[in-house]
């Protein structure tokens, strides 16, 4: 068993390879990324680093893209990589964006279907294709209709598109999975990540750091969870479905959230007026997702959002 992955340097890319190493402890493992790993995500892959190649690859080059496919020869790719844009970067070079997660999906798809080795491919999509959380009143499954609003979700709906119909005609197994609010260890800026999750921050805040009383919702997973369920698709045999969400499968508010941290002692009192120095607004707010597909079809069970935080700050060191 041969797995490369795209994006092994980020956040969610440092929990895939060391959750797919763990899953598959007989398979070696392509990790590829724009640079190679830093010091501390190889000490985060840990002991199955024997079984990791890392190897600089841009997704958007579509030859070094087929070179480093062809000479790898891959059995499953799980796609991870992506650029997700502040609202300036979407305003300015919106062409970066679309470069990487329309051309970087499209030319990993198309090289990965043309190898007679290659059993499945997972492209790593975003709860972003669904729009805001107004839209919707209930647990949102896979078959709702999209409406993105962020050109993110624009070219998550697109990359979703062209990989599964580039699957079907080529006759891979190809599935999209849909990511809801990630968090967990490993989070920090990246060039490719402008932005960290609101639990980062709250983990990384300083002592009686105000927070905003708004109240939003949000569906949380953690990206070891994400690992685990990655996994468990590329186990399955066979799939009857293309698509499947991936998250806490619950609706989780801000102040929930704050509560947590909290109950670990963190001091985070509410701000007055705005005062705010961690801010939550009514556009932070997410739809939830339904996993009853994944959970169906593998027996996905994610931890709960009390179980996450613990584990997230138990690694956690704030400078103060």
């Amino acid at each position: 068993m041969k797995i490369l992955v795209t994006g092994a340097c980020g956040f969610l890319g440092a929990h895939l390879i060391r959750g797919l190493a763990e899953a598959f402890p007989k398979a070696r493992i392509l990790a590829t990324d724009m640079a190679p790993p830093g010091s501390d995500v190889l000490a985060y892959w840990g002991a199955s680093s024997d079984r990791i190649e890392p190897t600089v690859l841009d997704v958007t080059d579509k030859v070094a893209v087929a070179t480093v496919l062809e000479r790898f020869q891959p059995t499953e790719i799980v796609h991870a990589a992506a650029l997700t844009p502040t609202p300036e970067m979407e305003s300015e070079n919106p062409s970066a964006v679309v470069d990487v997660n329309i051309g970087g999906t499209l030319a990993i798809v198309d090289a990965g279907t043309r190898l007679r080795c290659l059993r499945r491919i997972v492209v790593v999509s975003s709860a972003a294709v669904l729009g805001p959380a107004a839209s919707y009143d209930a647990p949102v499954g896979e078959d709702v209709i999209l409406n993105p609003t962020m050109l993110y979700g624009v070219t998550k709906v697109a990359a979703e598109g062209i990989a599964l119909r580039l699957g079907e005609i080529r006759d891979v197994s190809t599935i999209a999975v849909r990511l809801a609010s990630v968090y967990g260890a490993m989070e920090r800026q990246t060039a490719t990540r402008h932005r960290t999750s609101l639990v980062h921050r709250l983990a990384m805040a300083q002592p009686e750091t105000a927070v905003s009383p708004q109240e939003v919702v949000r569906d949380w997973v953690h990206a070891d969870d994400v690992a685990i369920g990655i996994a468990a698709l590329i186990k399955a045999p066979a799939l009857e479905h293309r698509i499947y969400n991936i998250g806490g499968g619950e609706p989780v508010g801000w102040r929930r959230l704050v509560g947590i941290f909290r109950a670990h002692g963190r001091g985070l009192p509410w701000a007055n007026g705005g005062t705010a120095e961690i801010d939550v607004i009514a556009s932070d707010a997410r739809p939830v997702f339904s996993i009853e597909r994944i959970s169906g079809a593998v027996g996905f069970r994610p931890r709960s959002i009390e179980d996450g935080i613990a584990e997230v700050l138990a690694n956690t060191q704030v400078r103060a």
